[in-house]
């Protein structure tokens, strides 16, 4: 049986096709770019976070032209990341795997109406390298949501510290600052060059509709 998942067409490297995969809204082929990247290099955090955040995009859900064909559960992420922690040839592999599981239950979550974020801070929880990249700013999304803006706020200004996902975790720092009026913060990232980027369309927008 054909599995669109499987279907690669012809490019000449996994970044065109991640580039095509975005610009057509086929998140299977964005998939499949950054499992290239992965087999080439399996320790690059970059490859692992851009493969299970471009699967769960909720950019695709209305692009997508027969949603019946794409696995959005993300079967096959959570079988290669569950093999890596539990029999990945390294620490920092095992610790890979456990942050791969941790982003795949934050991001199953997300979309949710009603969400808890128990099952993605048990593998957060399980990393031994408290500086890898990505995992503080996991822990900052799932903490904040469960536990509020304190703790999950900590979370997200040590992935900043450690420079790590800092595009992140600026963006989850604007929405609290918003929803807390902290006006004076949310405007140092709304009209600093390095931070405005960063923050998604909705939050500038009502950002800068609120201060005129």
């Amino acid at each position: 049986a054909f599995n669109i998942s499987n279907y690669k067409p012809a490019h000449d490297t996994p970044e065109e096709t991640i580039v095509y995969g975005r610009e057509t809204a086929q998140p299977w082929l964005t998939a499949n770019g950054y499992r290239d990247l992965i087999k080439q290099d399996s320790l690059n955090l970059d490859y692992h976070f851009g493969w299970i955040s471009s699967h769960f995009d909720p950019k695709y859900e209305d692009k997508i032209v027969d949603i019946r064909v794409y696995d959005h559960e993300g079967v096959d992420l959570f079988m290669y990341y569950t093999r890596l922690s539990e029999k990945g040839s390294s620490p920092a592999l095992r610790d890979i795997g456990n942050l791969g599981l941790g982003l795949y239950y934050m991001y199953r979550e997300l979309p949710q109406d009603i969400n808890s974020f128990g099952n993605a801070r048990n593998y957060l929880r399980q990393v031994t390298d408290t500086k890898l990249k990505y995992l503080n700013y996991a822990n900052g999304v799932c903490m904040l949501r469960d536990y509020g803006t304190q703790i999950g706020e900590t979370y997200l200004n040590q992935e900043v510290t450690l420079n790590g996902y800092k595009a992140g975790a600026w963006n989850e720092l604007g929405w609290i600052y918003l929803f807390e009026n902290r006006i004076d913060e949310l405007s140092e990232l709304a009209y600093n060059n390095e931070t405005k980027t960063a923050l998604d369309f909705s939050l500038r927008r009502r950002f800068y509709y609120e201060q005129h």
